[in-house]
Order: C-alpha cells, then sequence, then structure tokens
C-alpha cells in the first residue's frame, strides 16, 4: 500500500492536509489509463466567470452521471460502493454551484476571465471514463485529480482577480471545492479501510 498525500492550502501557507492509503504501482509505472489531465483533448473558450462556474457544474454533473452508470456495471462492491457515493456527492456539489450561481452578483458573473483561461484552457463535454473497470484506487485518484484542478484553477482566479465581486465569488467557490474535496477524502479513506 501507498499513501498519497493531497494537501489543499489557503495561498497564504496555512493547508488541511489529508492522505489516502492507496496501492497505485501501475498508476506510478504509467500503464493505468488515467490521465493526469482529465480535460486534455476537448478545449472550450471560456471568456466570463459564469461561463467558468457553468463549467464547473456541468463537470460535477458529468462525474456523477458516469459514476452512477459504471456503478451498476462493477463486479467489486466496495467499487460500487464509492462509484454511488461519488456520484451523489458531485450531483449534490453541482446543485450547490447552480445555487451559488443564481444567488451571486452580476457584475461578478460578467466579470472577463478569457486572459486566464486563455494559457490554461478548460474542456468540456467529455466521455466517461471507464470507471466499471478501475479499481478503487484507480478511481480515487482520478476523481482527487479532477477537483484538485478545480482548486487550483479556482485559487489561481482568487488570487488574480481586480475586481472584488469577482474575487469574493472566486474565493466562496474555492472554499466550497477545497471542503467538499475534503469530505470526499474522508469517505474515500473509511472505504480504503473496508
Amino acid at each position: 500500500m501507498t499513501r498519497v498525500q493531497a494537501r489543499i492550502t489557503d495561498g497564504q501557507g496555512d493547508a488541511d492536509a489529508f492522505s489516502l492509503r492507496m496501492a497505485l504501482p501501475e498508476c506510478r509505472q504509467g500503464r493505468v489509463g488515467i490521465s493526469t489531465d482529465p480535460w486534455r483533448d476537448l478545449a472550450m473558450k471560456i471568456e466570463r466567470f459564469e461561463d467558468l462556474i457553468d463549467w464547473t457544474r456541468d463537470t460535477h454533473n458529468l462525474l456523477a452521471r458516469c459514476m452512477a452508470r459504471c456503478s451498476d456495471k462493477h463486479e467489486e462492491t466496495r467499487a460500487k460502493w464509492l462509484l454511488v457515493y461519488i456520484a451523489d456527492h458531485e450531483r449534490a456539489l453541482a446543485e450547490t454551484i447552480d445555487k451559488i450561481e443564481k444567488h451571486a452578483d452580476p457584475k461578478a458573473l460578467h466579470t472577463w476571465i478569457y486572459d486566464y483561461l486563455a494559457r490554461n484552457p478548460v474542456l468540456r463535454n467529455q466521455a466517461c471514463k471507464s470507471y466499471d473497470t478501475m479499481t478503487v484506487e484507480e478511481i480515487s485518484l482520478d476523481i482527487f485529480l479532477t477537483h484538485n484542478q478545480v482548486i487550483d484553477l479556482y485559487r489561481s482566479l482568487a488570487r488574480r482577480a481586480e475586481i472584488d465581486g469577482a474575487r469574493e465569488l472566486a474565493e466562496d467557490l474555492l472554499r466550497l471545492e477545497e471542503h467538499e474535496t475534503m469530505r470526499l477524502a474522508q469517505q474515500v479513506n473509511r472505504i480504503h479501510e473496508m
């Protein structure tokens, strides 16, 4: 077993750390079909903050649909439980993001963010991965790679935003993503301990 360390920082040096115990020899050797960049193939032009929030919600909805669909097909009981849990978690997170967007300041939503995303493209409408053939460890690794990319994106936007409303919105979404990733890590650790 390998312990994978994940660290969420607030950009000021304060951090919450959590870890996952995983057997990942294949992943380290690059033989597992998990991309380290889950959005590498389909670039999408996102120009305003509301586009990015839509993309984030869509990403969580896609993960929820894929995990739910693959949970029925998986042969391993722990993996089924994990897929069902993640599907429910991602669905709830997408709904929360939708509520945040509906109550956000319109000026913040219409803030242009193209400059940052032109150098770091965001991707959309990917096909589902084969979660039904992945191990619990591979599923865990993939979901945390995705969440960490979203967190990194919002952290960067929160640092670079020049308009107060946009900065506050980015910080709110960053806190939400960090909190939900830590909650997810706790549940994944419980499944790994079974």
